[in-house]
């Protein structure tokens, strides 16, 4: 109020008048104001109270505590006490339990390392922020100092930090007050990104929030078994978190650039445990659709309204307006139709990776397990590799209402519209296909055998026919980075020995067969293994030589060399087959060799004899093949009676291969002539081995007579 009417009146001793001294005063009423730091952001100079916005930022991370600063100041000598305090999302520091501080200062009995400090620090801010956000609000701010006495001029900086743990766009006022004065509502606004769910395998990511980790399947075998993965998510947040799953596979030559993606009504409605679609359900399913009321025409309209007055109907349509506005800032209203555009980065494919269930809810403060399986591609070339780069998205929705929701205060967008969670899918598929070592860098795994060995004991005197083998190894090594199961088989007259393990063969198992065949194995990376791979021979396999083309097996010929050598040659395949029924064959080729005879002439004439004198003539027999020849001579003069005049010795006999000395390879044959009578003689002395050899044929002739004129005086009587 104004103060005029106040003297004071002065009394001097011989002065008539006393002297009078008026007070003029106003009193002024507490004058408060407020304002923000000069270095602030969006601050007016010419106007401080027209930029008085707690603006934190439309880009505040989540997790992330963000302070801002108020400025009050006293233009007035009289102090007052004063309160701050956020509207809604209030945050006071929560206090500690009776008995806490002494109690942890009986426990700290000596000074802590500073990194067990920060450790304890960390954890006493963790649960300072924690006791903030307990209201389950998903945000809150806090304001420092919130109380005390407002000197007289004196300013004062106020503190006020937002704390956040769930996204969305958030509004508030920040009411202070001050002695009596009318509370000032300073508005207070923020939004909030990031993503409150991390995975347990990573641990949380507060700068890359959004960014999930990257599972890497390894390498693995075209066409193989699906491998799968269990990740875990954790939910921070005080709301229930629907996640939608969405799996996207990266093509390098792909020069799309951008996708639209048209929803109608929610992008990613609730699904039941079938995966289908959950009719009323969402976030927004309480609300009430726009709907159109087909009654309410411009003609019906008209004609209701033509008995109301004009200010009638002014009034009518300005209360529809504002219940209309007040309905769309209560809530946001459901679309029917959205449409979407952002950059293209993959196709969407459930192939070669999968994530079960597609549709999975978090619980608030909560985990829930998702599993990502892979599913190896089939090559079409074999000597070809694939990388299978993907990823996957998690799209989170709100179903609750009041969660996505609160008019006035905090909006959360969802689906589409919120970035997702991000999850990195790497792995690569090479075919499968193992290392083929083998001596001297040799093609194909060749075995010589001799068919001589068939038989045992004195030359057509008991002899024993028996079975031989061949051994050859061979490594198998896996060069790949994945471990690789396959058997092993072949096909007569070859057959897979038992594997052994040993110093070569770490890492490769197998179950306990008597035999290699259809064996199953397990050879690690970088690891080897040794095959023994045998060939079987017999004398039946001599029968081939005795039948036509059309008779004898494709995998079977006989070759001859220049020298007249000939052989059986067996060409066969090891077949290894993978676990993803993929083949990969190694070649084996056997050569058994065979006699192959020869006779140094192919007719003998020992002219005109005398009667009863022997006449001897020499041929050599030789054996130019790889393999000894058990043979024998008979003697056909195809007479009906055995014919005596023709004589061979030795009539049997055994001659080594060509590979030793000439004297064993070659035989010379006694051909002796005895004329029985004086007329003409004739024979075939036939060759014949056991061994398959073809027979050779000399024809002998001579002619006896009783004229003493052909008297050999070298001839045996």
């Amino acid at each position: 109020m104004e103060l005029s009417a106040v003297a004071a009146l002065c009394e001097v001793t011989g002065m008539k008048d006393p002297l009078v001294l008026k007070f003029f005063s106003k009193a002024q009423r507490l004058n408060v104001s407020y304002s923000l730091p000069r270095d602030s952001p969006g601050f007016d100079e010419d106007d401080p109270a027209a930029s008085l916005v707690l603006d934190f930022g439309d880009k505040v991370l989540l997790k992330r505590p963000i302070t801002k600063q108020l400025v009050i100041t006293n233009h007035t000598a009289i102090p007052a006490p004063f309160t701050l305090e956020a509207e809604y999302f209030t945050g006071h520091a929560p206090s500690p339990p009776a008995g806490q501080s002494q109690q942890r200062g009986l426990y700290v009995r000596k000074p802590l390392h500073s990194v067990q400090a920060k450790k304890v620090e960390e954890k006493a801010q963790e649960g300072f922020v924690s006791g903030l956000l307990a209201h389950g609000k998903g945000a809150a701010f806090f304001v420092q100092p919130d109380c005390g006495i407002l000197g007289a001029f004196e300013t004062q900086t106020i503190d006020i930090t937002s704390f956040t743990n769930m996204w969305g766009e958030y509004r508030d006022q920040l009411i202070c007050k001050v002695g009596d004065l009318q509370p000032k509502l300073i508005p207070i606004q923020m939004t909030v990104l990031g993503c409150p769910l991390y995975f347990q395998m990573i641990g949380p990511q507060p700068d890359r929030q959004n960014q999930g980790p990257i599972v890497r399947f390894g390498t693995h075998v075209s066409g193989g078994d699906t491998v799968s993965r269990s990740l875990r998510l954790n939910n921070t947040s005080p709301y229930d978190i629907r996640m939608d799953w969405v799996s996207y596979n990266v093509d390098q030559e792909d020069r799309k650039l951008l996708d639209v993606v048209v929803a109608y009504g929610d992008a990613f409605p609730p699904k039941d445990a079938d995966g289908n679609e959950v009719v009323g359900g969402g976030a927004m399913s309480n609300d009430t659709p726009p709907t159109w009321d087909r009654s309410q025409t411009p003609s019906t309209e008209g004609t209701s309204s033509s008995l109301k007055g004009k200010s009638d109907l002014e009034e009518e349509e300005e209360e529809e307006e504002e219940e209309e506005e007040g309905a769309l800032h209560s809530a946001p209203q459901k679309r029917l139709f959205s449409v979407f555009i952002r950059p293209h980065e993959g196709n969407a494919s459930d192939y070669p990776y999968c994530i079960t269930p597609q549709q999975i809810d978090v619980p608030a403060g909560g985990s829930s397990t998702i599993h990502v399986s892979f599913t190896p591609l089939t090559l079409s070339e074999p000597t070809s590799n694939a990388a299978c780069v993907s990823f996957a998205l998690g799209f989170m929705s709100l179903d609750s209402k009041v969660s996505s929701c609160i008019p006035g205060k905090v909006q959360r967008a969802q689906g589409q519209d919120l970035e997702p969670l991000r999850l990195d899918l790497q792995a690569s598929v090479r075919p499968a296909v193992l290392s083929v070592q083998m001596e001297e860098e040799e093609e194909c795994l060749e075995f010589c055998a001799v068919a001589s060995d068939l038989i045992q004991g004195e030359p057509h005197n008991e002899m024993v026919q028996r079975k031989c083998s061949i051994t050859r190894t061979f490594q198998l090594k896996n060069s790949t980075e994945m471990p690789l199961s396959f058997r092993l088989s072949t096909q007569p007259p070859f057959s897979v020995l038992q594997p052994r393990g040993g110093v070569g063969t770490a890492g490769c198992s197998s179950h306990s067969l008597p035999s290699g065949e259809n064996q199953l194995l397990l050879l690690q990376p970088r690891h080897n293994k040794q095959v023994k791979v045998a060939f079987h021979s017999s004398l039946s396999m001599l029968a081939y030589l005795r039948q036509s083309a059309e008779e004898v097996p494709p995998n079977v010929s006989l070759v001859t060399n220049e020298s007249g050598e000939r052989k059986l040659r067996f060409l066969q395949t090891l077949s290894v087959h993978y676990n993803n029924n993929s083949l990969q064959t190694v070649p084996l080729c056997a050569h058994l060799s065979l006699p192959t005879l020869s006779l140094s002439c192919d007719s003998l004439d020992f002219g005109t004899c005398y009667v009863g004198q022997t006449l001897v003539k020499e041929v050599h027999l030789s054996n130019r093949g790889g393999s000894s020849s058990y043979w024998r001579i008979l003697i056909d003069s195809g007479e009906e009676e055995e014919g005596s005049e023709f004589r061979v010795t030795p009539d049997c006999g055994v001659l080594k291969p060509l590979e030793y000395p000439v004297s064993s390879c070659t035989q010379p044959l006694q051909i002796s002539f005895t004329a029985s009578n004086e007329r003409e003689f004739q024979a075939t002395a036939i060759v014949e081995g056991v061994l398959g050899e073809p027979p050779l044929s000399l024809h002998v002739q001579g002619r006896g007579s009783f004229d003493e004129r052909f008297v050999s005086p070298l001839a045996d009587i």
